[in-house]
């Protein structure tokens, strides 16, 4: 996982914003495939760019917990974007059918949901203690 996310990190452009990368210090190697996953990460870190606000920094992190691999992407949303992003990710794995995207952004998201579900994986919101937007991306670690 941390070769992927370095590589897709290496791939993007950006200007403007403070992008702080933690990468867990031992090999995560998971069973996915790679390149619906590298379209994930892509789309995560995309989303997590245009929802920053204030140009503030976004936080990437990769961790391993029992049996799987978690990228973590941290970053500041304004108040009504954290209830959307709340309702793009419910709409997205069919909890609710009341929400209409408007953009492509949100688009994105729901469509990396329904790709991690076909690998075998999960995205999650929550809003972190921190009061940060938190978006956490659950892979399979390999046996």
């Amino acid at each position: 996982l941390n070769w992927l996310v370095r590589e897709v990190c290496s791939k993007m452009h950006f200007t403007d914003q403070n992008i702080q990368i933690n990468m867990n210090t031992e090999p995560l190697h998971v069973q996915t495939d790679i390149f619906i996953t590298k379209l994930i990460i892509f789309n995560l870190i995309n989303y997590a760019s245009k929802c920053n606000t204030n140009k503030g920094s976004i936080e990437i992190s990769t961790e391993k917990y029992i049996d799987q691999a978690y990228l973590t992407v941290v970053f500041n949303a304004a108040a009504t974007k954290k209830l959307e992003i709340g309702r793009v990710i419910k709409s997205a794995y069919g909890y609710t059918n009341s929400y209409v995207s408007n953009n492509s952004f949100d688009e994105g998201l729901i469509t990396s949901v329904k790709l991690a579900l076909e690998i075998g994986s999960k995205i999650n919101y929550l809003n972190s203690s921190t009061g940060m937007a938190q978006l956490n991306f659950t892979i399979p670690l390999a046996k």
